[in-house]
């Protein structure tokens, strides 16, 4: 039984680590190196940012862009329009500056999304 449980106690201990040195950062704007998210919209939008199975929130009203830094394999970010306008709202991800891939709400209404597998 003892060896059980520092067994245990091993495995959770190093679990605890992981979780915690996979913590990924999100900034507002974008230096054009490392990954980053840039939307382009003149009205109102939210959505989320998913790095891995790190879920954060992000709203804005105008273009936005943000720089996600930290350990990472997958990225998904989500952005849909608040205020119905008919502007188009493009959105994109970037490494290094260079747009890995994108896509374009047209009309008032809609989801724009973009999934890459990357490393952070």
């Amino acid at each position: 039984m003892g060896f059980k449980l520092k067994l245990f106690g091993i495995i959770f201990i190093i679990c605890l680590a992981l979780s915690v040195s996979a913590a990924v950062n999100l900034t507002n704007g974008y230096t054009g190196t490392g990954l980053g998210v840039d939307i382009k919209y003149p009205g109102k939008w939210t959505g989320s940012i998913t790095v891995d199975t790190q879920m954060m929130q992000i709203n804005g009203n105008g273009n936005t862009s943000y720089t996600v830094s930290g350990p990472g394999r997958s990225i998904d970010v989500e952005v849909i329009k608040t205020d119905g306008l008919e502007d188009s709202l493009i959105l994109s991800l970037l490494v290094d500056g260079d747009v890995v891939d994108s896509d374009k709400i047209y009309g008032p209404t809609g989801e724009a999304m973009v999934i890459t597998n990357i490393g952070v």
